[in-house]
C-alpha cells in the first residue's frame, strides 16, 4: 500500500488561498497536492509539442523513500495538435493500478519525433532505499494519457488514489456550499442549486460551468474505471444533481415565459 508522506487530512492547505467566491476548485490546487503527496515539486503545464519520453522532477524531502514511478501527460485534446495543453501528473503506478482499471502501460503513447532525455541524474525511483538519501532530482517515464476532461483529473485522482480519504469533502468541493449542505438528499440538492442559480445574475452561465466540470468528472470516473465505490457514488450524485438542477431551472423559465 502506498503511504503518502504528507497525507494528514482532507484539508488542502492551498484551498484556503482560494477566495470564497470561487465557483469551482482551481486545478493547480489539486495538482500541487498530488505532487506534494508523492514528494516532488509541482511541474509547469506543458503542451503536446514539448512531450519527451522521460521527465525530471525535483525531490522535496530527500530523506523520504516515497517517490512517483511515472508521470502522466494528461490531455483531452488530440496530441496531433502541437499546442494541445497537457498537465503533467506524477503517480505511483502500483497504487494507480489498484485503484483504477485503466492501465498506464496501455495508455495511448504518441511521442513526438524528437525526444529529449535529461542525463543529469541516473537515479531510478525503482531503486529507492529508505536508508539512502535521495538525489535532488529524479527522472521518471512520461506516459501520454488521454481522458474525457483533463481539468478535473487532478481533483479526481486526489480521492481515487487515496491521498484524500473523505468523499463527502469532494461533494462540498464540486457544488456550492448551500447545495452541499443538503447532502445526501439529491432532490433537495438539485432544488437548492437551481434556486441559487436563479438568484445569480448570470444564472445559466454559472450552471453551465458546473455542468461542464461535473459532467467531465463523471466521464473521467467511467473512463478510468474507478474502483472506490464511495468516491464513485459521490461523483455520480453530484452529476445527477447538476443535471436535475438544469431541468428545474428550465421549467422555471418556461413558467415565467407563460406568464409573460
Amino acid at each position: 500500500m502506498t503511504q503518502y508522506p504528507y497525507q494528514d487530512s482532507d484539508e488542502d492547505p492551498l484551498r484556503h488561498t482560494c477566495h470564497s467566491s470561487c465557483l469551482l476548485p482551481p486545478a493547480h490546487h489539486s495538482f500541487r497536492a498530488l505532487c506534494y503527496a508523492l514528494n516532488v515539486a509541482k511541474t509547469a503545464p506543458s503542451s503536446a509539442c514539448r512531450l519527451t519520453k522521460t521527465h525530471q522532477l525535483a525531490v522535496l524531502n530527500r530523506t523520504s523513500p516515497v517517490l512517483p514511478t511515472h508521470i502522466l501527460a494528461v490531455h483531452d485534446a488530440p496530441l496531433s495538435d502541437p499546442n494541445a495543453p497537457v498537465t503533467l501528473i506524477p503517480i505511483n503506478v502500483d497504487a494507480f493500478s489498484r485503484k483504477l482499471r485503466t492501465s498506464v502501460t496501455n495508455a495511448r503513447h504518441n511521442p513526438p519525433g524528437r525526444v529529449s532525455v535529461s542525463s543529469s541524474s541516473p537515479f531510478s525511483p525503482a531503486t529507492a532505499v529508505s536508508s539512502m538519501p535521495l538525489p535532488a532530482t529524479v527522472i521518471i517515464p512520461l506516459v501520454p494519457f488521454q481522458v474525457p476532461h483533463a481539468p478535473s483529473v487532478p481533483l479526481l485522482l486526489l480521492y481515487a488514489l487515496g491521498v484524500r480519504t473523505n468523499p463527502s469533502a469532494l461533494a462540498a468541493t464540486l457544488l456550492p456550499v448551500s447545495v452541499a449542505e443538503e447532502f445526501p438528499s439529491a432532490a433537495a440538492m438539485a432544488q437548492a442549486m437551481a434556486m441559487q442559480c436563479l438568484r445569480e445574475n448570470a444564472g445559466w452561465r454559472l450552471l453551465d460551468r458546473y455542468t461542464v466540470y461535473n459532467q467531465g468528472m463523471w466521464k473521467n470516473v467511467l473512463a478510468l474505471g474507478l474502483q472506490d465505490s464511495r468516491v464513485m457514488s459521490v461523483v455520480q450524485t453530484v452529476w445527477n444533481v447538476t443535471a436535475e438542477s438544469r431541468k428545474i431551472l428550465a421549467r422555471q423559465r418556461e413558467r415565467q415565459g407563460d406568464r409573460e
